[in-house]
């Protein structure tokens, strides 16, 4: 039996398209930029900022305190550290603080939370990368652990990850 209690959060906000409607057959859009929805985007990230991320942290940081070991881990992708930066700064330094009082271990994943893996090893190996380098930057901590999207995993995701120290090739196995 044991004691312990691992709480780990995804974080994520998806990237939304304007509804097929609001284009025409004469103004269908030209490049993929004037599909998306950046009004919705702000919208919906307004609402889930104020009534998951900020307000989550900071219970998450007021539970530290009533528990001397509390910790939890968050995989937060690089799309939404970058919009939570320019958006709403208060959240990337609740976040922030809770790393520094090594409370909160932020995990590695995808910048765009994609699915990367299942079609391009390069494109993996560098949305990981610049989301951990963003994580850095925002948070004052190196991600020590890696989360795949939705936690999809296989043997060969996890020996890719671990590289260099098992000498992985860069498809799987050794």
């Amino acid at each position: 039996m044991t004691d312990r209690v691992l709480l780990f959060f995804e974080l994520h906000q998806p990237i939304r398209l304007k509804r097929l409607s609001s284009f025409s057959p004469t103004n269908l859009p030209r490049r993929f930029a004037e599909t998306i929805d950046h009004d919705a985007n702000r919208r919906i990230l307004a609402r889930v900022v104020e009534r998951a991320y900020r307000t989550a942290t900071r219970i998450l940081l007021e539970a530290t305190k009533e528990v001397p070991d509390f910790k939890f881990t968050m995989s937060i992708a690089g799309s939404l550290l970058r919009d939570l930066k320019e958006l709403y700064p208060d959240v990337v330094e609740l976040l922030a603080t809770a790393a520094s009082k090594e409370v909160l271990e932020p995990a590695a994943q995808t910048f765009y939370h994609s699915l990367a893996w299942l079609v391009d090893k390069e494109e993996f190996s560098e949305q990981v990368k610049a989301q951990a380098e963003l994580v850095e930057e925002l948070l004052g901590v190196k991600p020590k652990a890696a989360e795949n999207t939705e936690f999809i995993y296989n043997n060969d995701i996890g020996c890719y990850a671990s590289r260099p120290r098992l000498q992985c090739s860069p498809y799987g196995g050794r």
